[in-house]
């Protein structure tokens, strides 16, 4: 039987006010936009 292995918070030793600032970070870039090209008749 395998040792089962313990989880480890990535953010652990960050302080609440980094970890705020790290994911106003993370969603402050817009996510690339996709195009998608679909006939005009199919949609209506």
């Amino acid at each position: 039987m395998k040792a089962a292995r313990t989880w480890v918070d990535p953010f652990d030793k960050m302080s609440d006010e980094e970890f705020d600032a790290h994911v106003d970070d993370q969603f402050a870039a817009r996510p690339a936009r996709s195009r998608f090209r679909c006939a005009w008749r199919l949609i209506y």
